[in-house]
């Protein structure tokens, strides 16, 4: 079963993000997208966060946005070294992480750190970042 979790992200330039809760489960993970603001012609770092896990040993997330406002041009690994990434010019970006030396990580972090462009043209206003991912995609 797919889900997607939609992220505000408001360009007047203000870059918004909330959370969201991916799963109905005490147990299963939260992901979510922290809250940021810029200007046309400015960057933004948005990271990408799970919280609530009862054990990860691995995830596949995409996160699609606005191309016609924003331009990803670069990805960071944070608290989850390992993570990797397709090619920054693929809309939605797919986001993978692996950890088989401590697999069942039950700590929160941040995954990975997303920078943006806020495109000269964006008009202001709100844009949209959606997380989604595949249950099956989130190994416990």
């Amino acid at each position: 079963m797919l889900y997607s979790v939609s992220v505000c992200i408001s360009v007047i330039l203000l870059l918004t993000a909330f959370s969201s809760a991916a799963f109905s489960a005490d147990s299963e993970p939260v992901f979510s997208a922290g809250e940021v603001s810029g200007a046309a012609g400015e960057t933004a770092t948005v990271d990408i966060s799970v919280s609530k896990s009862s054990g990860i040993s691995g995830l596949r997330i995409l996160v699609d946005y606005d191309a016609s406002k924003l331009e990803l041009t670069g990805i960071k690994s944070a608290d989850f070294s390992g993570m990797f990434h397709s090619p920054l010019e693929k809309n939605p970006i797919n986001i993978t992480w692996v950890d088989t030396v401590n697999p069942e990580n039950t700590e929160g972090g941040v995954i990975a750190k997303l920078t943006f462009n806020i495109l000269e043209t964006a008009p202001n206003g709100k844009t949209e970042l959606k997380l989604s991912y595949d249950e099956n995609e989130v190994y416990n």
